[in-house]
This record gives C-alpha cells, structure tokens and sequence, in this order.
C-alpha cells in the first residue's frame, strides 16, 4: 500500500516522530513480516526517494545498516548523491562506523567533487572533516577534487562561502589548496560572492587565513571584471566595505576608477541602488581627501556615459540625488550619448521627488535629447502624469518647455509635433487643467458680477512659429504687438514668419483643435477655450465665403428649378407630332417637325433663355470654386470625394440644359437620353 505521496510502510516509518527505539520497534516489525518484500526498498515517492534515503536524512543507524545488508548495492549508487545531501541536512551525524559502512558501499573516486559540493550547501562540519579525512585515506588527489568545478564555476569552498558557512569555509581553507585563480563561471572570486552576499564572519575567516598577496590576488582590477567592491557597494555594509579596503595595500584610487564589464564604476553600483550611507562613506574625506577626485570619479561615464546622477535619478533615489548636489560633486547638466540629462531620466521614469530636487537645484529643464524631446514629453509619452502635471502647473518656468517640436518621421509633407499635440492625445484631462489655469486669465476684480476671460492661443496656434521651436532658433512673439493684432486679428498679421507646410490638409489634420476633436475626451472640445477658437476661424476664413456661397447657391436652386417646371416630358413634344415612339434618335425629326408646324408652346422664350445664362453663370462659379477647393488638397487630389460628387452633379446639371445642336437653341424640348439625365441629376 501506498499514501497519496506514493510512500510504502518504511517511508512512514523513517519521517515518523516517535523516538528512535520505537522506530526501531516499528521498522523491526514490518521487515521481519513475511509479506514484506524486497521491491519496498526501491520504491521511490514522489520526490524521487527511497527508503534508504528517507533512513539516512530520518532514520535510525539500525534502520541504515538493515536496509544496506538488504539490498543490492549496485541499485542504488545513484543514489549516492541523494544519500549525501540527505546525511548533510541531519542535525545529528551518524556514528563513524555507519559513515564508514555507508560509504564504503557506495564511495566511488570519481563521485567524490559531487559529494562535496552537495555537503558545502549545508553546514554540517563533522561530516565535511569526516569525508576529508576519509577521502584522503583512499586517494592523493584531494587537492584536485576540492578544485574541481559544477556547472556553474563554483567550487566546494566557493558554495560555502556563498551560504556563509564559516566552520566550512575554515576547514576547506585549512586543506591548503590554491583557491584564489577558481573563479566562478560569471567572474566571480571568493571575495566577490563573500561581498555579494554580505557575509562579514566569513571575510573575518579570510583576514586570518589569507596574507596581503592573498587580498592583491582577490581585489585585482581585471579588465571588463567586476572587483570586490562592486559588489559591496550595491549594498549598506560600510563596516564590510571599510574592511575589505584597510587590507587591501594596493593602489585603492585604481579601484575606485576600475569600470566593469558594463563601464561602471563602483560608484555607479552605490547610485543605482541607491546606497547612500555607501555613498556617504566612499565620499567621505577619510578615504578620499581631494575633492577634484571626488568630482572626477563621479564624472565618469559607463558604456553610454551615464554618470552616478543619471543612474539615481533613473531608479529614482531623491536622497542619493540631493546628497550629489548639496555636496557640489556633479554637474547637473551632463550629457549621456543620447543626449539625456539626469532630468530627462527621472522625467521618463516619473520620479517626482527627484524631478522636484533637480528643479529646486536649476536644472536645465530645455535641453533635449537625440530624439528632441525635453524632460515634459519625455513624462507624457510615458504617461507619467504626476511629472507632466508638476511641470506644467506647479513650475514657473513651464511655457518654454511647450515651444518645441519635432518633425514626424511618417509625414510626408513634414508636419511637426508639439507637447501640447502629445498632451492632447495622452493626457486630456490634464491638457484641459492646463488650459484652465495657464492659457486662460479672468479680467476683474474677484467680487465683480462681469467680468472677462482671456485666452491664449499660442500652443494652439503655433503653425507659424513650430518650425522655429524645432530648430530652435530665437524669435519674438508674433502676438506682442497689441494694437496690430486687435486691429487686425493674429490670423491676419504675417511677418517674415510662413507656415510650416503648403499642404493645408496637413495643416488642418495636424491643428491642436483637430486633435481634440479626434480625442475621446470630449470634455476637452466642449471647453470654451476650443468653442472660441473655432468660432473665431469660423469667423476669420470660412463664415462669408459660406454664406456668399450659400447665396449663390440658393440662386441657382431658384433658377435651375424654375428651368426643370418649364420642361416638360420629351413624349409630350413627340405627341404634339404624332409621333408614338420615344426614341432618342427621332429627337431631331420631332424638332424639325415642332419648327415646321411652328407650334408655338414648344418655343422658348425670352425669360427662359435669361434663367439659361444665368444658369451657365452658376454653374461655371461653382464648378470652378470646387476644381479650387481640390487643387488646395494638392498632392493629395483624392482625399474628400464630396468635391467630386458635387463637381460631377454639376456636371450633369450643364449637360440638362445644354443645346447640343442647332435645332434644340429654339424649343423647349430635351432629347430622352438628354431629359434621363435630368431624372438622374435631380436625384
């Protein structure tokens, strides 16, 4: 029979928690009974078990040396390995001589590195000296085993060294074996895992056993090789750390400018992880007295010439920050390979406190970076909204950070960019507090009943000036000049100053109050600062050419109509002839008929051909205004099909009243083909 963790009689026995001589008293019973068989004993659980070694982690010597004369030994030296690491885990040893037996059994030379690894993982000294001792007996390659490495580089004095195990670390350096060239398989020596995993009564170990040649070995500045102390100073431990450099007599200034694979140093391991005390420490006069060479350690740039402030400001540590700053040690404004401040990195990553620190400490919140986006767009593409809404708000200096822009790379006619736009799409709800309380100033004193609302259009419209925030070259306000602008209207007043682009699509599609009305935000088009706008360009551009064309065109509705009732149905003239068939052929035999007989119901008159110029006049107004209104989409000719539904209606209009031939100039009468497409257009 078998538990749900597919565990037999002897399994159980082993893990119970009675005292060992009812162990003994229970084991006896199950392997003394005559249904027992020998199949138990290979039986493994569902963590790959078996009874042996559930005996060797829980059971009892009696409950090991049964088993063992029980069983065939050539089944189980796989299971050496697990048998071990069961032994290492026990807090009591077992006797020697069960050691002895055990290990005699299964013991085989080329197992022996594995064995010592296993047991370097616990902290079981009495077993390690025991193994050694036995080891050593059977073999005169010891040194070669316990240099031998696993799959990661680590040898057994490097895994206890990892755990913190000072007994083991102790007894493996009393073996006398060169260490100090074994590194692990990503660079790491004993001091670097001693230093990683902050175990100072391990290193207080190493100070004993190892001399001064020793540390020189350990702390070398390999090249693109991490030292000791990178890794300590990712960490608090300034007592470690101290101790590591008081027995290290090398050159420590060439530690302290060693740079990793990675180009760091280690003070760009302390500002990373924001270890200030360790800041505080590698800074302090004690250890470095000059403050040039403070200033210059911490000027040095990794791989992509990110300083100490880069990388703080990057994770977001506002102590480690303040601390560079207040102590004078950094420039503020220093430049990676992309052009990025420290500002620019706690922008992108929405660090307030630190974007609050830099700005108290003036920095340059303008200058961009390879892609032209300063610290504000930076926050708002990365939707950082508390950022964008301290620059924005909160900061005096926020207008310059709006004049700027960018070319948008998959504009074919070089439409540009803006915060405001980026503002707009990603953020409208702060774009409408924005406009509250920055575009907009109230006139009036605060208990007066009327008052007036001042708007400020630049961002909106910016199409004269965008060009100049992305080359950055300075210009004045166009808007400065009070009385030009209220005389004539700031759509009105041009300078030297051109828009952007030709292509008035793209001037319409990439206008901010476009944008909003694209935004799923409505809340942002409904604002009176966007109705006003759009009321004004109404006003300025398009409300008396609409109303002078809605003139005409209700003109030409009048007369056009007016033509329409006065024909009549081309088999009403074919009648008047007698002719039955209304053939469009027979059009001008009727004609000629109509003439001859000198019907007179059948001519026009003059009214009617007054209403047929002014008619022609119409159409050819219209015609033209809407091949105008298609050249202005130019080099997109195709883009608003309405432009060509209403040119080719028109179209058809002229051919209804159009006289093809000589014979139709005098009569009222349309050929069928002709009046169809009457029908046609009318519809």
């Amino acid at each position: 029979a078998q538990s749900i963790l597919q565990q037999n009689v002897f399994h159980c026995v082993a893990l119970s928690l009675c005292s060992s001589e009812d162990k003994d008293k229970m084991f006896n019973i199950f392997i003394n009974s005559p249904k027992t068989n020998s199949s138990l004993f290979i039986t493994t659980n569902l963590e790959g078990l078996t009874p042996l070694s559930m005996a060797v982690g829980h059971g009892t010597p009696h409950m090991i040396n049964t088993i063992v004369s029980r069983i065939d030994t050539s089944l189980f030296r796989h299971e050496l390995p697990i048998c071990i690491n069961m032994l290492a885990k026990r807090s009591k040893t077992l006797p020697t001589e069960i050691l002895a037996r055990f290990l005699i059994y299964y013991y085989r030379p080329p197992e022996s590195t594995i064995l010592f690894h296993i047991i370097c993982h616990y902290d079981n000294p009495e077993l390690l000296k025991y193994i050694l001792d036995f080891t050593q007996g059977r073999t005169n390659n010891l040194n070669k085993l316990l240099e031998q490495t696993d799959e990661h580089g680590y040898t057994p004095l490097l895994i206890a060294a990892y755990y913190g195990h000072k007994s083991m670390v102790e007894i493996l350096l009393g073996c006398k074996v060169e260490y100090l060239h074994i590194m692990t398989h990503d660079k790491k020596n004993i001091l670097h895992l001693v230093a990683q995993r902050q175990h100072e009564h391990v290193f207080n170990i190493l100070k004993e056993k190892l001399n001064a040649d020793d540390f020189l070995i350990l702390m070398s500045t390999q090249p693109l090789q991490a030292t000791p102390l990178h890794e300590i100073s990712k960490t608090n431990n300034v007592v470690l750390c101290d101790s590591m450099l008081k027995n290290y007599n090398g050159d420590k200034l060439k530690l302290f400018q060693h740079q990793n694979a990675y180009g760091r140093t280690i003070f760009h391991e302390a500002c990373e992880y924001g270890r200030l005390e360790m800041i505080k420490y590698l800074t302090s006069d004690d250890l470095i007295k000059d403050k040039q060479i403070k200033i210059q350690l911490l000027a040095i740039g990794d791989d992509e010439r990110r300083t100490c402030l880069h990388l703080a400001a990057a994770e977001g540590h506002a102590d480690v920050v303040a601390y560079l700053l207040q102590m004078h040690l950094v420039n503020i404004n220093v430049l990676t390979d992309k052009s990025e401040t420290a500002f620019h990195y706690a922008c992108a990553n929405g660090h307030r406190p630190v974007v609050i620190e830099l700005l108290a400490n003036e920095c340059d919140t303008l200058i961009r970076n390879a892609q032209l986006y300063n610290g504000l767009e930076l926050a708002i593409l990365n939707h950082n909204e508390g950022v964008a809404r301290l620059l924005l708000l909160e900061f005096y200096d926020w207008r310059p950070m709006l004049q700027n822009a960018q070319i948008i790379l998959d504009s074919t006619a070089n439409a540009y960019d803006t915060p405001l736009r980026k503002l707009i799409r990603y953020m409208p709800d702060l774009a409408t507090d924005v406009i509250d309380q920055q575009f907009t100033r109230t006139s009036g004193f605060e208990n007066m009943t009327v008052n007036k609302e001042i708007y400020d259009y630049e961002f909106f419209e910016d199409h004269l000036t965008v060009k100049h925030w992305y080359s950055k070259v300075k210009t004045s306000n166009i808007t400065d000049n009070g009385a030009l602008v209220k005389c004539c209207g700031v759509f009105k007043y041009r300078t030297k100053y051109e828009p952007y682009t030709g292509d008035s699509y793209t001037l319409v599609r990439n206008h901010p109050l476009f944008i909003v009305s694209d935004s799923e935000n409505q809340s942002l088009m409904e604002h009176s600062f966007c109705q006003t706008l759009r009321a004004r360009k109404y006003s300025q551009f398009g409300q008396y050419l609409l109303v002078f064309s809605f003139i005409l065109y209700i003109l030409y509705l009048i007369t056009y109509t007016t033509i329409m009732l006065r024909t009549k149905h081309p088999q009403y003239f074919y009648s008047l002839v007698n002719e039955t068939s209304i053939h469009n052929y027979m059009c001008e035999s009727v004609a000629n008929r109509l003439i001859s007989y000198n019907i007179s119901e059948a001519y026009k008159d003059n009214t009617f051909k007054n209403l047929k110029v002014g008619v022609y006049t119409f159409l050819c107004l219209f015609i033209a205004k809407n091949l105008v209104l298609i050249l202005t989409l130019f080099p997109r000719l195709f883009r608003k099909a309405s432009y060509y539904l209403e040119a080719a209606a028109l179209i058809l209009a002229f051919v209804c009243v159009l006289d093809h031939d000589h014979w139709l100039s005098l009569l009222l009468l349309r050929c069928p083909t002709q009046y169809q497409v009457v029908s046609q257009n009318n519809i």
